[in-house]
């Protein structure tokens, strides 16, 4: 069974850049988790591993879970790949790589 195509399903996104302000991190839940959807909780981890953020993650339309994370664009340290974990009562249920990339500034040219 597919992901839903309708307006509903969250856009997806796995790459973000250093000025971005969120970054997002969404799932689908299968039926068997969907009665748990209320005790997830989203862990995220900053490039060097540390934990930066980590509470119940929203749910939207009973079936997508969603958890958003702000970004200090000034930092520099934001750079990197971060992990985003999914825990159900402690225990890891899923847990992807976003990676920020560097924002360049408009008078910088690309690596050759």
């Amino acid at each position: 069974m597919g992901l839903p195509t309708d307006h509903r399903r969250p856009k997806s996104k796995r790459s973000f850049h250093q000025n971005d302000t969120t970054l997002a991190w969404w799932a689908q839940l299968t039926p068997r988790f969907v009665p748990y959807a209320k005790q997830i909780r989203v862990r995220w981890r900053d490039p060097s591993g540390q934990i930066v953020q980590e509470r119940k993650a929203r749910s939207r339309d009973r079936v997508y879970l969603i958890s958003r994370l702000s970004l200090d664009q000034s930092d520099p340290s934001v750079v990197g790949e971060w992990r985003v974990e999914a825990l159900l009562r402690g225990e890891l249920v899923d847990s992807r790589l976003v990676r920020v990339e560097r924002t360049r500034a408009a008078d910088e040219s690309p690596d050759l």
